[in-house]
């Protein structure tokens, strides 16, 4: 019992002992990804083919498209859709299912949503998608 008291201790520091930072980011291009335990975006510069990060993602309970208020869960088919989005960042924590993700995004507008544009054919258009700073 005792051991299991530290062990909750010591993850409820842990939590605490992160410096969390938040930043608004715009026009972020990428696909969203969602599936059990799973929800992702992966931003992608298009241009280059390079993978710039991947975020656990949550939507916004005041999410917009297009001026209005709209439910994402609306769309059929949301695993790997391509989107652009206006959100909120947050790093400098593990977030996500068993804290798989370094950064979470919130997205709170959708500027872009394209259910026939898929990674797949972004693979094929691209060849191979390159990690940020990797080669």
């Amino acid at each position: 019992m005792k051991t299991v008291l530290t062990t909750i201790i010591l993850l409820m520091i842990g939590n605490f002992s992160y410096c969390q930072e938040k930043t608004i980011v715009t026009n972020l291009e990428g696909f969203y990804f969602y599936g059990f335990e799973n929800s992702n975006f992966m931003q992608i510069d298009f241009e280059n083919c390079v993978l710039i990060t991947e975020s656990w993602t949550e939507f916004s309970p005041n999410l917009k498209y297009k001026g209005k208020s709209f439910d994402f869960s609306q769309i059929e088919n949301v695993n790997d859709v391509y989107l652009k989005v206006n959100a909120v960042l947050f790093t400098g924590k593990s977030f996500g299912h068993l804290g798989s993700w370094e950064s979470k995004i919130i997205i709170t507008e959708i500027l872009e949503i394209d259910t026939n544009r898929n990674f797949d054919k972004c693979l094929k258009d691209c060849g191979k998608i390159k990690r940020k700073g990797k080669n």
